[in-house]
């Protein structure tokens, strides 16, 4: 009898153990994903700068994309797409900066593609055609429910 007490203590142990990790990992994948929500917005409100680059080269890449949590799953599912990128040069007060990103391929004819930038850090920039198309994206999705 105490040997099937003892089997049966194990059992439940095991039981509310892997229940406690499913609702630990839930926690902290909801938080990871409010915390980079947030970190894009901060990013996106930062990039206010506009100003005309010159596309220096253009090519296709492929890029590996973590599509987030599935809901049927706590793993991110990471999928291949093919993207157009261009490597880009532009002028800030003077300076030229260079930066290389998302470009649609209608600008394998151009020379030249609006750049969104951070004003207090040139540095920080992208392309219009990716912050465009980023703020798409950011408004169809469903923020998860914490």
């Amino acid at each position: 009898m105490t040997k099937y007490l003892l089997i049966g203590l194990l059992i439940f142990a095991v039981v509310f153990t892997i229940i406690g990790r499913i609702r630990y990992n839930s926690k902290s994948t909801q938080e990871r994903l409010k915390t980079k929500e947030k970190e894009k917005d901060e990013w996106f409100k930062r990039l206010s700068g506009r100003t005309e680059g010159r596309i220096i080269e253009h090519h296709w890449e492929d890029h590996g994309i973590s599509t987030g949590p599935h809901k049927n799953s706590e793993e991110d599912m990471d999928v291949t797409d093919t993207v157009f990128m261009v490597t880009y040069e532009f002028e800030v007060n003077g300076q030229t900066y260079t930066g290389n990103g998302a470009g649609s391929p209608s600008f394998g004819e151009r020379e030249s593609q609006m750049i969104c930038y951070d004003p207090s850090d040139p540095e920080d920039n992208c392309t219009m055609y990716f912050y465009k198309s980023e703020s798409i994206k950011r408004s169809n999705i469903k923020k998860p429910i914490l």
